[in-house]
């Protein structure tokens, strides 16, 4: 049953057997020219509607988000910013309190991997002349005359240089994970 197709009396029906309301919350986004606006909140909409017929739920009107300025204009979309000003949070408190744990929650995973390639590709520096681990052990190795032990013991501290980020980044991912915003 949704909210807003309802006439009152079967508002009224439902109020008596129930105080339940479910309300979609999607986002209004644009997703360029093979997708359309308000797609993100044209599928929590769906949702809500099968989920309100086995549970005899109340389904409100979908409540959009959007940050974009240009989506603001559409009926409905209410902004994560204009939200923040009604609680009368300032710039800073916005910043610190509600975009970016989101921003950072949404990004790490990616700078986590980009940090784990770089340190991975920098064996490669070698080739243009810098100093770094596979360049010394090249010079061990012409030095010292033992390139296995050598080359063994460089994959060893890669291998482990890797794992000690890969385990932080994902410690710092689920501990994101585990708080709620």
């Amino acid at each position: 049953m949704h909210l807003h197709l309802s006439t009152w009396k079967e508002i009224e029906s439902y109020l008596l057997r129930s105080k339940g309301i479910l309300i979609p919350t999607g986002s209004t986004e644009q997703h360029g020219p093979n997708g359309l606006i308000g797609t993100d909140a044209i599928c929590p909409t769906a949702i809500a509607s099968h989920a309100a017929l086995g549970a005899d739920l109340l389904v409100g009107p979908t409540l959009a988000l959007g940050t974009a300025q240009f989506n603001l204009k559409f009926p409905g979309t209410i902004s994560l910013h204009d939200a923040a000003d009604s609680l009368g949070l300032n710039y800073w408190k916005k910043m610190r309190l509600i975009i970016l744990p989101q921003a950072i929650r949404t990004v790490l995973p990616a700078i986590g991997n980009q940090f784990v390639y770089m340190v991975k590709m920098s064996s490669l520096v070698s080739v243009i002349g810098l100093t770094e681990l596979t360049r010394r052990a090249d010079e061990l190795v012409v030095s010292q005359y033992r390139p296995l032990e050598i080359y063994t013991f460089l994959v060893l501290e890669y291998f482990v240089l890797i794992l000690c980020i890969s385990s932080v980044m994902r410690w710092f991912e689920n501990r994101l994970r585990s708080v709620e915003f």
